[in-house]
């Protein structure tokens, strides 16, 4: 609840691939209130009505898990919004070119993006939920603690840098609107 209120002011996507990790957590806790107490809430390290208040959050966050039918995978529509509004705001950034470091470092990617667009098929929508997606997946990876390639690790490393770019352009966009157009 915090970590996620602190990520979603400072860095989009750090929020985003947060709430990724909250949909797996909960989805790992077979939704139940008492595994999610038990297994998540009662580690937090503050007062019992400050966990209450958590364990509120996560049981809202898990309803709307199983309203939206995101029981087994998935990303609930508001994640999946914030990721489509991040993407048009890097179309806007694109197209203007008033920001050729971000788009360096778009185009060092971008061939990346295709192909991995294309192994994804119909759950590819655009190329931020295919970063999104791709780099959560390395992440499971490496809590999996199974292996990552170097080629793998350098296109992580591109596609973080690009969305942390992006991410630095959204939140100084929302606090004092960019010219980009």
């Amino acid at each position: 609840m915090y970590i996620a209120e602190k990520k979603k002011r400072e860095n989009i996507a750090e929020y985003i691939l947060y709430l990724f990790q909250i949909e797996d957590l909960i989805r790992s806790q077979s939704f139940a209130e008492d595994k999610i107490r038990h297994n998540i809430v009662d580690k937090y390290p503050v007062e019992d009505l400050e966990k209450e208040k958590i364990i509120h959050w996560y049981m809202n966050f898990a309803e709307m898990m199983k309203r939206e039918h995101r029981e087994d995978k998935g990303h609930m529509q508001f994640i999946n919004n914030q990721m489509n509004d991040l993407f048009e705001f890097h179309s806007l950034v694109v197209k203007s070119n008033k920001y050729p470091q971000y788009n360096e470092a778009y185009l060092t990617v971008q061939p990346s993006l295709v192909e991995l667009a294309t192994k994804m098929g119909d759950q590819a929508e655009n190329e931020i939920q295919v970063s999104f997606s791709f780099l959560y997946g390395v992440v499971l990876l490496r809590m999996q603690q199974k292996e990552v390639s170097e080629g793998t690790l350098k296109v992580s490393k591109e596609i973080s840098t690009m969305l942390g770019m992006l991410a630095s352009l959204y939140k100084k966009n929302q606090e004092e609107e960019l010219d980009i157009y």
